[in-house]
């Protein structure tokens, strides 16, 4: 199956809603990502679809990684929680690794 071209699409955060660097209120992210759940996106690239199940939220607000975000990093994430959707569908490079799907 041949790759289809597609240009490479930015996706852009037009308001930072989660403000503190040092004590990101995850439990806010997590209830702003409830908003996603039940949805399917399709990735331009490959036409995938990609169905948010109702376990994202706390994998997506409570993983071992993202307890260990601090500073700058952890207020990327939090503020990516915004553009969950764009990034899905202007994804580029897509692998599968034990059962869960992993986009860059």
């Amino acid at each position: 199956m041949g790759r289809k071209k597609v240009k490479p699409e930015i996706s852009q955060i037009d308001k930072i809603i989660f403000r503190n660097k040092q004590n990101i209120p995850w439990n806010d992210v997590e209830q702003y990502l409830k908003r996603y759940i039940g949805r399917t996106f399709v990735v331009r690239m490959y036409q995938d679809r990609i169905h948010i199940a109702g376990d994202f939220p706390d994998e997506f607000s409570e993983s071992k990684y993202t307890k260990r975000l601090r500073g700058a990093l952890a207020k990327v994430k939090a503020n990516s929680a915004q553009i969950i959707d764009l990034m899905i569908i202007n994804a580029l490079n897509i692998h599968m690794r034990e059962m869960y799907l992993f986009l860059e």
